[in-house]
């Protein structure tokens, strides 16, 4: 395999802001003491908390911008961006902040780590948005192994391991939350992204653009290697950059959109040359029943079971991986969830697709003031499944293969 090819975050960059799941939480989890399901965790190992590996600053730009992060901060071998691609931005959208950051010990696939420990890439992964935009980008630097335990020990040093800390779903970070984005916490955590990433390791970056803003959205993957991005192939597609085009679909809950099923349903690839070219993303078949209008209040309890499988399969990262989904498939599959409750009153049943954890799964909105998430099918900004599944994943892959002494 060549690593390389996978360093842009193939099925979807998952900024830590997504789409709020309508109903009861319908993720399954474990209470702490029940750890069968992982079977990876000892009373003596060391405490790891959502928190730890999947960081999220308080959403409170009244304090001044001073406080965040940005494309110039001197870094690891320089700035955390190039000045090329932040010069290239539109003018609104120029003003980027880090808003969060996560830790990956083994890219493309967690299992390797068992399997395949030679194909495994750490990552340290931020989350660049503006300050009004919706745009955002999800920007990847390599870290040796050595590295990432040393910056991991740091990050754990400032968590929250107390039982009600452990029990808590990924949300604000609990000692920024109290303390604020100006407090002790906060200003540690800027030092050690300061500390282990730059431009010295950034590896590629994954951007969510909005061409025909608001309606249209488009995803573009690129490596970063000599000074330059180059787009790179988007996973089971045949082009560098994967579009959609969306129109509102519930009049009963105004603030609810869905892609259109006039326009291949929910997908058009297109190339960085021209967009003559369209590929259907191969999850709209499994998917036609939810997201056809028609199809979805005719459905039988039986069809939506299967597409409800489908979406736990979208969300598990034990069976969907960056390189074998497209990114739009991540990023709509609560958006979908949300508006068949909404529309049918039928809530997603556990089965065997669905991501199971001792780690508290559940999806929480609380301090997301204005933290852009991917608006078009939101109720109100909620952290997205996928992204707590993949936090609990790395959680417990951290864990058992012993990254915290």
């Amino acid at each position: 395999m060549n690593f390389r090819r996978y360093l842009y975050f193939g099925a979807c960059f998952l900024s830590l802001a997504g789409c709020k799941t309508v109903g009861n939480n319908r993720s399954v989890s474990h209470s702490l003491s029940d750890r069968s399901s992982v079977d990876v965790v000892s009373d003596s190992a060391p405490k790891l908390a959502l928190h730890d590996v999947s960081v999220l600053f308080p959403d409170d730009l009244d304090r001044g911008e001073n406080y965040f992060l940005r494309p110039n901060s001197p870094g690891l071998g320089g700035e955390l961006l190039p000045k090329s691609f932040v010069d290239g931005l539109p003018v609104n959208d120029n003003k980027i902040h880090m808003a969060s950051f996560r830790i990956d010990p083994c890219f493309p696939r967690l299992e390797f780590l068992d399997s395949k420990p030679e194909l495994c890439g750490a990552q340290v992964r931020l989350v660049f948005i503006p300050n009004i935009s919706v745009i955002a980008h999800h920007a990847a630097y390599k870290l040796e192994r050595a590295t990432l335990e040393a910056m991991l020990k740091e990050l754990a040093a400032l968590g929250d391991h107390s039982d009600k800390g452990l029990a808590a779903p990924l949300g604000i970070h609990p000692k920024m939350a109290a303390e604020g984005i100006d407090g002790p916490t906060a200003r540690a955590m800027r030092a050690i992204v300061l500390k282990y990433v730059g431009v010295a390791n950034l590896i590629g970056l994954a951007s969510l653009e909005f061409p025909q803003a608001p309606t249209e959205w488009q995803f573009v993957p690129r490596l970063y290697a000599d000074g330059k991005f180059v787009e790179q192939t988007i996973p089971t597609l045949t082009t560098t950059r994967e579009n959609f085009t969306h129109i509102k679909r519930s009049a009963r809950v105004p603030g609810v959109t869905l892609p259109d099923p006039r326009n291949g349903f929910f997908v058009t690839g297109s190339s960085k040359v021209s967009r003559t070219e369209s590929v259907k993303n191969p999850d709209t078949l499994a998917l036609k029943t939810v997201l056809d209008d028609s199809l979805l209040m005719q459905a039988t309890q039986e069809e939506l079971d299967k597409a409800f499988s489908h979406i736990a399969k979208l969300d598990n990262p034990n069976m969907t991986h960056f390189d074998n989904t497209p990114c739009v498939s991540c990023h709509i599959s609560s958006g979908i969830e949300s508006e068949t409750f909404l529309r049918r009153n039928i809530e997603m049943k556990d089965g065997p697709n669905r991501y199971q954890s001792f780690l508290n799964l559940t999806q929480t909105s609380k301090g997301l003031r204005r933290f852009p998430e991917i608006r078009n099918f939101s109720h109100s900004k909620a952290i997205s499944q996928r992204t707590v599944n993949e936090s609990a994943a790395v959680v417990e892959a951290l864990i058992k293969h012993k990254y915290l002494k």
